[in-house]
């Protein structure tokens, strides 16, 4: 798509399945990059508690493919133990679930990067919230890539860190420091 639009490079800002495919692309793609903002994910193989996350994302995903997006407000809702505001209900009513189930059963085969993570010469900043399953492996991970840093989200899970973090501008801020460093 860069070379469609006739982008040399780019920043690229990918969370949760966003960032697993930036690691991807980091492996086979580094170069097109100019940074990576990359939000809870892990570039090793999923351990139990990261397959929990993946199942129970692929239950919402199924559920939405097969019943669609009224069927995922409810699940949500009835989770959450409150109702989802407009705003997310609009949200859940725009995915398209059966490109999203089809990513994300195959996102547990890709291959791992942890290996080539020292050899990535792109600047990147990796997050997540502390109660997420990924912030001990993304940390380590930012100590493995020579020029990363790791920002941990005090409190928030992995939803609440992708919609509270913007919401309440928890990330923003490192963000724009990042950027300000490497642009």
């Amino acid at each position: 798509m860069l070379n469609d639009l006739g982008v040399g490079k780019a920043h690229y800002w990918g969370y949760s399945y966003g960032c697993s495919i930036g690691f991807q692309l980091l492996k086979y793609h580094a170069a097109r990059f100019s940074s990576y903002i990359l939000g809870a994910a892990s570039p090793y193989p999923p351990q139990e508690a990261e397959k929990q996350l993946i199942n129970f994302g692929l239950t919402r995903l199924r559920l939405g493919a097969e019943q669609g997006p009224e069927a995922v407000i409810a699940f949500w809702e009835k989770t959450l133990g409150r109702p989802e505001s407009d705003y997310e209900k609009q949200k859940i009513r725009g995915n398209d679930y059966k490109a999203l189930l089809a990513l994300g059963r195959n996102l547990s085969q890709w291959p791992s990067i942890g290996d080539l993570l020292s050899q990535i010469a792109v600047p990147c900043l990796l997050y997540a919230g502390e109660r997420d399953p990924f912030p001990i492996k993304m940390k380590e991970a930012a100590k493995r890539i020579p020029d990363a840093r790791f920002v941990s989200l005090p409190g928030l899970n992995h939803r609440e860190a992708f919609r509270e973090a913007q919401a309440r501008n928890i990330i923003l801020p490192h963000v724009k420091r990042f950027l300000t460093r490497v642009s």
